[in-house]
This record gives C-alpha cells, sequence and structure tokens, in this order.
C-alpha cells in the first residue's frame, strides 16, 4: 500500500494523475469460505477480472491468507455470505462472520465487501463437469472457481 501511495503521490507531482491509475492498482482477494476449505481468488493488476489462485484448509487460511494480502498489496476482499433460495442467511454465516472477524484482527486495513454466493459452488462445479473433469475428485478446484464466481460477480456489479 505504501508503495502505491508513493506511486500516486510521483505521478500526481509530474501532472500525470488520473482516475485510471488508481483503478488499475487496486487488487482484490475473492473467498469462499467453507468448513473445510477456503478458496481464493484475485484479480488481474486492473481490478477487473479474477483468477483462481489457491485454497486453504480452513484451520490455515487466516495464516495463509494474511500472506497473500501483504505479498500481492491487497486492500479490499470480497466474501461470499451464504444465503438461501428464500433471500434469508444460511446456517453457515456465523462461521463465514467469525471467519472475516479474525481475518480483520489479523489485517485491520483491509475492506471487506459481502456479496450473496447462491449458486457460486454449483456454477464451478457445472464450469468444472464441462471440462470434463470429476467435481467429486476436484473439491478445491471447486472452492477456488467458486471464489473466482464471487469475485467476477462484485466486479461486474461495479461497472
Amino acid at each position: 500500500r505504501r508503495h502505491r501511495q508513493n506511486l500516486r503521490g510521483y505521478l500526481s507531482d509530474i501532472g500525470i494523475f488520473t482516475v485510471s491509475t488508481l483503478i488499475l492498482m487496486t487488487k482484490y482477494l475473492g473467498l469462499d469460505i467453507g468448513t473445510v476449505r477456503v478458496g481464493v481468488s484475485i484479480t488481474d493488476a486492473s481490478g477487473s477480472i479474477a483468477f483462481p489462485m489457491s485454497t486453504f484448509p480452513f484451520d490455515d487460511a487466516i495464516d495463509e491468507i494474511s500472506k497473500v494480502i501483504e505479498i500481492e498489496d491487497i486492500d479490499q476482499i470480497v466474501v461470499g455470505i451464504p444465503f438461501k433460495l428464500s433471500g434469508k442467511l444460511g446456517q453457515s454465516v456465523e462461521l463465514v462472520e467469525s471467519f472475516i472477524t479474525k481475518l480483520l484482527l489479523e489485517k485491520p486495513q483491509v475492506t471487506v465487501h459481502k456479496v450473496d454466493e447462491r449458486f457460486s459452488t454449483s456454477i464451478a462445479e457445472n464450469q468444472l463437469k464441462s471440462t470434463n473433469r470429476s467435481p467429486s475428485k476436484s473439491r478445491s478446484i471447486i472452492d477456488q472457481l467458486a471464489a473466482v464466481n464471487i469475485l467476477q460477480t462484485f466486479l461486474d456489479s461495479k461497472r
């Protein structure tokens, strides 16, 4: 973040600071938080396209995501919130909210955006099936793809 602020100051000093420069420098993480694993996605440097990144065991996820935040200079995270089809909050919302709270204790500078994650996993499973891979043998890939769907939905809603 400090490097970004220095670059923004430099660009401003030489008179070429623009709004698009700010947008080009925002990278996001997307998280699909489950009871066993946490799927992680990341955007490109422009913050407009989501890509799969990794899957971490739930018990290690806070530490691993904290490392990613530092390495990738992330200040925005998009987290899928589990809703039921009825629109009411799902059973695992407490798990997700607790995870967010712990992550913010580790990384208070991060802004968390919460989005509806309904269908993100089933869409990911269908995407995987279209490549002739077995969803039951590819759970960590499904978690990453669900995180991509969560993050890309958020990014698309900002356009």
